[in-house]
């Protein structure tokens, strides 16, 4: 299927010993599941890399007899425009220490999905990573010119690990072509305490 776009992202702040959501003023949101709309200018930027392991051969009597895949551990590379400054020291791990912010000593449990399109635009398929890492593995200022401005953006690394409400693994797929498919059905599946807001943050996605 070839993929169009990058429609939405989703984030959220997990308990690193049970993977829970995070709520409140300690977590994202109200639900735990932060979306990235236009209030952050979007995201313009999601990278998947080493979705699936290297397949390796196993050789005998001169041919090629069995072949094995080696694990994944899938990375993104993802760009948010305009991330709030708070919420950034948060998913990187940064901790208010008098009048700044300084780095502590263990990384939080951060979740990422990532949304694109089908490229007849009818459906939404979506990329969960329920658990894993957010690190700034750089910043490139730049200074504006009397003629333009550079705007830098929110570059960020996302590390994926297995996660037990996907049986283990890093990363499940979904299609809202299923006629049972809804987000909130979606982020209970990834993370199972989650509860959606009386107002109903995420709605069925259907084309």
């Amino acid at each position: 299927m070839a993929l169009v776009g990058l429609v939405d992202s989703f984030l959220t702040l997990n308990d690193a010993d049970t993977n829970a959501l995070i709520t409140g003023d300690n977590g994202l949101s109200t639900t735990g599941v932060l979306e990235i709309g236009d209030k952050y200018f979007g995201t313009s930027e999601a990278k998947i890399s080493n979705f699936e392991g290297s397949l390796q051969t196993l050789s005998g009597n001169d041919k090629g007899q069995f072949s094995y895949q080696q694990p994944s551990q899938p990375g993104v590379a993802y760009t948010v425009n305009n991330l709030d400054f708070e919420i950034k020291q948060k998913l990187l791990g940064y901790k208010k220490d008098g009048l700044g912010w300084i780095k502590s000593d263990v990384k939080p449990v951060v979740g990422l999905v990532v949304v694109t399109r089908s490229l007849d635009k009818q459906h939404k398929i979506y990329y969960a990573f329920p658990k894993g890492n957010m690190t700034l593995t750089s910043l490139a200022l730049k200074s504006d010119t009397p003629t333009s401005t550079t705007p830098i953006t929110d570059a960020l690394t996302f590390t994926s690990l297995s996660a037990d409400s996907i049986g283990g693994r890093n990363v499940k797929t979904y299609i809202d072509g299923d006629t049972t498919f809804t987000e909130d059905a979606m982020f209970k599946e990834l993370f199972p305490d989650y509860e959606a807001a009386s107002t109903g943050t995420t709605t069925p996605s259907n084309g």
